[in-house]
């Protein structure tokens, strides 16, 4: 859908093999509102040749998921704030009250994992002015088959 809306503004490009695709539980809609902020935000200004990149990986208890853009970037105090917020994002759904409702999205998608998963997993920021941004999703790899018996575990997804 936002290749349509930003038609020929950025391609797309992932790395996910089938096997963490097809085996491990993700959380719904948590890759879209990261994807919509890389084209919105970080790729604002690009005149073509955006790209933004979907990765997984897997170590041995965790997925990474890595939403990339070769766009603008942020500057290193944003991304320490940001990062700040997104570590003690409040466990409620949305920003703080009395808080200026800037990130929202990652706030949301943050909370909605620490929620699901425990405040060990979350989400990351990295990036560079003029390089891009690095968007880090951490879950715990639970297999499909697992899901109910995590969930009776008093995890709930």
């Amino acid at each position: 859908i936002l290749q349509y809306r930003f038609e020929g503004k950025f391609e797309m490009v992932t790395d996910m093999p089938e096997e963490l695709l097809l085996d491990y539980y993700c959380p719904k809609l948590i890759l879209q509102p990261i994807v919509e902020n890389a084209c919105m935000h970080g790729l604002s200004d690009c005149l073509g040749n955006g790209i933004v990149s979907i990765t997984v990986k897997a170590t041995d208890q965790k997925l990474y998921i890595v939403i990339s853009d070769n766009g603008k970037g942020i500057d290193q105090q944003q991304v320490q704030q940001l990062n700040a917020t997104l570590r003690d994002v409040n466990l409620q759904l949305g920003p703080k009250k009395n808080e200026e409702s800037k990130s929202i999205a990652l706030q949301n998608v943050a909370a909605r994992i620490r929620l699901l998963f425990g405040n060990e997993y979350g989400v990351r920021i990295r990036s560079a002015r003029h390089v891009g941004t690095d968007v880090e999703l951490m879950i715990p790899k639970v297999h499909a088959s697992d899901i109910e018996r995590y969930e009776k575990e008093g995890n709930y997804l």
